[in-house]
């Protein structure tokens, strides 16, 4: 009897115990600690400078004589004396607004790469939305200066609705809490993936065109041979 009820506590306590454990590593996933989540902001810090040096790169793109492919739904441009590279691209609801019989509601980003010979000096970049139905236009903006060497918590945002707009803020100055990620989240969800996104439509702008060049090539060369013939 004795040992009955003794087995009973014992199991009690491991099951208790198990219990704590499991709910400890739960609660330990959903919710990181400070320190985790300080790893996770720097380690975004380093994602988003690798992406940078990468558009770096693409300012090749400037000494192109005529910046005419694209990828489909992009427009991409030389502007300012070639000092910047434009980039404007349909988020939602790509078909021109004009071509419908309806009001719809559609979203544009629109990124803007200025260099100094061969660096990149600033990014600036617009994120519209517009609904045609409630006839309101929000813009969330960014300016990220000398962006190979200034921190992306230095980026300035800018929100405009209805061409009312807000103060400006510093991404430093959001926060950063177990319950409120918000600095982390705009690097993971918003900035890495556009500057990504503007990297390979620029790295497939520069490809389209290498690609038309030596096709313009082989096509001079044959014409050259068939003529000596």
């Amino acid at each position: 009897m004795v040992n009955s009820k003794f087995i009973s506590v014992i199991l009690s306590v491991s099951l208790l115990a198990a219990a704590t454990i499991v709910n400890a590593i739960d609660n330990a996933y959903r919710n990181p600690s400070d320190a985790q989540l300080a790893a996770d902001d720097q380690a975004l810090d380093s994602e988003i400078k690798e992406t940078i040096l990468k558009i770096q790169k693409l300012h090749i793109l400037r000494d192109l004589k005529s910046v005419h492919l694209s990828p489909q739904q992009t427009y991409v441009r030389v502007n300012n004396n070639g000092e910047c590279i434009e980039v404007d691209s349909h988020a939602q609801n790509h078909e021109m607004p004009t071509a419908k019989s309806a009001p719809v509601d559609y979203q544009l980003k629109h990124i803007r790469l200025c260099f100094t010979q061969q660096k990149l000096t600033k990014i600036e970049s617009d994120f519209t939305a517009i609904s045609q139905t409630k006839r309101e236009k929000t813009v969330n903006s960014l300016v990220h200066q000398d962006p190979t060497n200034v921190a992306v918590n230095d980026i300035v945002l800018s929100a405009t609705f209805n061409n009312s707009k807000n103060a400006n803020l510093r991404i430093g100055d959001l926060e950063n809490s177990l319950t409120k990620p918000l600095r982390v989240s705009f690097k993971r969800d918003y900035y890495l993936p556009h500057l990504r996104n503007t990297a390979y439509i620029l790295q497939l702008t520069y490809d389209l065109h290498k690609r038309e060049a030596v096709k313009t090539n082989e096509k001079a060369v044959n014409h050259y041979l068939n003529y000596a013939e």
